[in-house]
Order: C-alpha cells, then sequence, then structure tokens
C-alpha cells in the first residue's frame, strides 16, 4: 500500500486526490493538505466586489469532499518537504510518503519550501499553454 500526500486543496490539488481515489481504489492511502479549510471557486470571484455573489456562495468545505471519497484531509500548511528523505513536515508533525503531489498553485514556490529545487528528486509538472509538460 503507497501513501500518496497531496499539497493543495483547490482545482489542481482537489483533483488530483479524488481521481486518484477513484482509480486506484481503496489499497492506497491518500491525505491531502491544505491551509484553507475551504475549496474556492477561483472564477467567480469577479463577481464578488458587484455584490452578484457573495464567498459563501463561490466555497465549498473540503472536509466532507474528502471524507466521501475516503480521502484523509488535514487543514493546515506545509512547513517543509524533505525530499531525499521522502517526508512533509506540518507543524512539529511529520508524514512520510511514497508518492507526492505538489498542487499548490501556478507559479513555482521554490524558495518558499525547504527541500524543494529543480534539482530535487520531487517531481514538479508544470502545464503549458501549449498542452505539453515540462
Amino acid at each position: 500500500m503507497a501513501r500518496i500526500i497531496v499539497i493543495g486543496g483547490n482545482f489542481a490539488g482537489l483533483t488530483s486526490a479524488l481521481e486518484l481515489r477513484r482509480k486506484l481504489g481503496h489499497g492506497h492511502e491518500i491525505i491531502m493538505f491544505s491551509k484553507s479549510p475551504n475549496f474556492l471557486f477561483v472564477p467567480s470571484l469577479i463577481w464578488l466586489p458587484f455584490g452578484k455573489r457573495q464567498l459563501k456562495d463561490i466555497t465549498v468545505p473540503l472536509k466532507p469532499l474528502a471524507a466521501k471519497a475516503r480521502v484523509q484531509f488535514i487543514c493546515s500548511e506545509i512547513t517543509e518537504i524533505l525530499a531525499k528523505d521522502r517526508f512533509i513536515r506540518c507543524g512539529d508533525k511529520d508524514f512520510e510518503y511514497d508518492y507526492l503531489i505538489i498542487a499548490t498553485g501556478p507559479e513555482w514556490i521554490f524558495d518558499q519550501i525547504t527541500g524543494l529545487s529543480l534539482n530535487s528528486n520531487v517531481v514538479v509538472y508544470r502545464h503549458s499553454r501549449n498542452g505539453a509538460g515540462n
């Protein structure tokens, strides 16, 4: 049984966790970390300043979504990735992993997470506009 950790709870992170569960079944442990307890539907943010939507209209709590899919959800920020040792640090707790998915947004954050770099053994996949990964 593999332990798969997904960092990020918005589009990429949530989709990754749910699709992994769907495709792999229940023989593997999937843990999703997000510093926010809610999924935010970012495309609808434009409607907030105009009063067309309220924040409650474009957010969904992650915990029930994850629980329904039997994905463990931890609402906490990752403070360190120790890629060589295959574990992440979340506050004062360490979590070992077999596979790590970092889905925290569209920008590189190498300077913010210790152990994360282009030369680390953490695979970071970036989707380009033409559909090719690099």
